[in-house]
């Protein structure tokens, strides 16, 4: 477990991993990548559960627009499911800034076939 901890730790004072891979990623490349990581956090039946694996998917793979869309999408169910109006403002904001991630990776939504 120390060897763990020493690979991954992140060193209070930079906030920068001392040395190896990203544990997201070694998550994501277990799962198959960061899109199978996604549509596996899709699939799953808990939201926080799903929401971590979203996370992970998209850290592990910044670029990827299926899991961007995927974690929006998990975390505006996540705020739908709350009771709490605290917990419905942390999950409506993360499923904002997620949507807006997904945007610019996708360019903006094409518009509608103009009537004739």
């Amino acid at each position: 477990m120390p060897a763990i901890r020493r690979r991954y730790s992140v060193t209070p004072w930079s906030g920068q991993r001392r040395s190896g891979r990203c544990p997201h990623a070694e998550v994501a490349a277990l799962a198959g990548g960061a899109d199978a990581l996604a549509r596996r956090a899709r699939a799953t039946g808990d939201l926080r559960l799903a929401c971590q694996l979203a996370e992970w998917a998209v850290q592990a793979d910044p670029a990827s627009a299926e899991a961007s869309a995927v974690r929006a999408q998990l975390y505006s169910e996540r705020k739908n499911s709350e009771s709490s109006p605290m917990a419905k403002a942390i999950f409506g904001e993360a499923a904002a800034q997620s949507d807006k991630h997904h945007k610019t990776l996708t360019g903006p939504a094409p518009a509608p076939p103009a009537e004739s």
